[in-house]
């Protein structure tokens, strides 16, 4: 199947090259050769009204006739069938952007080519979701910096020799001051276990 000027692989020729890897063939390199790194091919179609608008995903049926005869793929691509695409999510930075997918009606739809490709938005966090967002980092790094220090509780016992308390305490004060030495929980940098 051609989307531009580049070729895939359609779902049923997946399917194929899924099925000859039993015979050791090698998947990914296939799948690669025709798949842009941010498509990903699937066995999904996206059902398209009358007037070329997107209803529902469907995957690709085991679908048979009133006769009991199977429904061809000439059949699907005759009807309002398109191949369905992933697209993979675009990176972000977390601390000022979030990444939501479109809806269905907002994919990437080519009519010629009976195609439809998931698309994503990238907007800018708000002040209120920025200031959540960094709250809720400092949190897993507070959970975190607990983690470490219950399990180096061990160091601290009254059983220890005093060499092994001594390694062990800086360490573990380095952990608690972890929330007053950094102002932002993008620069924390943990520090290392003694050994």
């Amino acid at each position: 199947m051609i989307i531009g000027n580049k070729e895939y692989l359609t779902p049923e020729e997946i399917d194929n090259v899924y099925a000859s890897n039993a015979k050791g063939v090698d998947i990914q390199s296939k799948i690669n050769k025709y798949t842009p790194s941010d498509i990903i091919p699937t066995n999904s179609f996206v059902v398209v009204n009358d007037v070329g608008i997107p209803q529902e995903i469907r995957n690709r049926p085991e679908w048979f006739n009133n006769d009991g005869t199977p429904v061809t793929d000439e059949f699907l691509n005759s009807e309002n069938f398109y191949n369905y695409f992933n697209k993979i999510q675009p990176s972000f930075d977390p601390y000022t952007e979030i990444i939501e997918e479109c809806t269905l009606q907002e994919y990437n739809i080519d009519h010629q080519k009976k195609t439809v490709i998931q698309e994503w938005k990238k907007r800018s966090l708000t002040e209120k979701e920025q200031k959540e967002y960094i709250k809720m980092r400092w949190q897993e790094i507070r959970n975190l910096r607990n983690k470490l220090l219950l399990e180096s509780d061990w160091t601290q016992a009254n059983d220890q020799p005093i060499k092994i308390k001594s390694k062990w305490t800086q360490y573990r004060e380095d952990l608690r001051n972890i929330p007053n030495k950094f102002n932002d929980p993008r620069e924390v940098i943990f520090p290392k276990k003694p050994v």
